[in-house]
């Protein structure tokens, strides 16, 4: 076994260690392959083609759209570990769109349902909407993330045909709840005769619903959009519900199993 040991300059930061990889093969006896093992828990290895020297950049900059070091971890035996926090709630958007609302290219965005969404580093792009923008009006729908200081970044990017306000649809983390009212990606989506499903699709009524769909948790309407700020009616689903908090005293528990029936993060595929 041969260590190779390496420094680093940032928090986070791409080393390239293919020459150290070829050089502990070529003094390895004829070996012809190698394992490549990291023991550090806030380390890895990954695998790229190198032709473009931005791929690195490219990857150092979607970690540090995922991680920031405003988090006190309450575990301290890594003196950097308190200062590093995944955290990257998904979100899910679907309304019309007119050319203006999408400014193509590297550093692009689409505006949809007052939401400016950038393009993330790792996007899939396959209509072409943040690489060429649109000729006409159209409903689209994008799927990401939301980092720490809460800007959007899609992931995926669709076209879904002529554009329809009353088949619009925002998913994401709940900042506000005024029952029938919740505040989710700056939108209010009032749930006022909309049903209500629980993370598996199963119907559930309206206290079950608001029973977990506290500040933090994500949930997703698919209804009408009012053209400004609101969605109404449709369907509601919780998507990653909260506990209400326990009372002082309560006994904690572990529970164990296997959810069936499926999960609505990957449900309706995207293509």
């Amino acid at each position: 076994m041969q260590e190779i040991a390496l420094k680093t300059d940032r928090k986070t930061q791409l080393v390239d260690i293919t020459k150290h990889v070829q050089d502990a093969l070529d003094g390895a006896n004829g070996a012809r392959a190698a394992l490549v093992y990291v023991p550090h828990t806030t380390a890895g290895v990954t695998i790229n083609e190198g032709a473009d020297p931005l791929v690195g950049e490219d990857i150092e900059s979607a970690l540090q759209q995922v991680v920031h070091e405003d988090w006190q971890w309450k575990h301290t035996e890594d003196p950097d570990g308190p200062t590093i926090q995944f955290d990257a709630p998904m979100i899910r958007l679907e309304g019309p769109i007119a050319p203006a609302d999408v400014q193509p290219g590297a550093e692009g965005s689409v505006t949809v349902l007052g939401n400016t969404v950038r393009r993330a580093a790792q996007l899939r792009d396959e209509d072409a909407i943040y690489a060429s923008g649109i000729a006409q009006a159209r409903q689209v729908e994008l799927r990401g993330y939301l980092d720490h200081l809460g800007v959007r970044w899609a992931t995926r990017a669709r076209l879904r045909g002529a554009p329809d306000p009353a088949d619009s649809r925002a998913g994401g983390p709940v900042d506000n709840v005024a029952r029938p009212l919740l505040s989710v990606l700056g939108l209010t989506l009032d749930t006022t005769g909309a049903t209500f499903e629980d993370p598996a699709g199963n119907a559930i009524d309206a206290d079950t619903f608001f029973a977990g769909a506290l500040p933090g948790a994500s949930i997703e309407q698919s209804g009408s959009w009012n053209g400004v700020d609101t969605l109404v009616g449709g369907v509601v689903a919780l998507i990653a519900p909260l506990d209400p908090p326990a009372g002082a005293g309560a006994p904690r528990s572990l529970i164990v199993g296997t959810l069936r029936g499926g999960d609505h993060l990957f449900a309706d595929g995207f293509d």
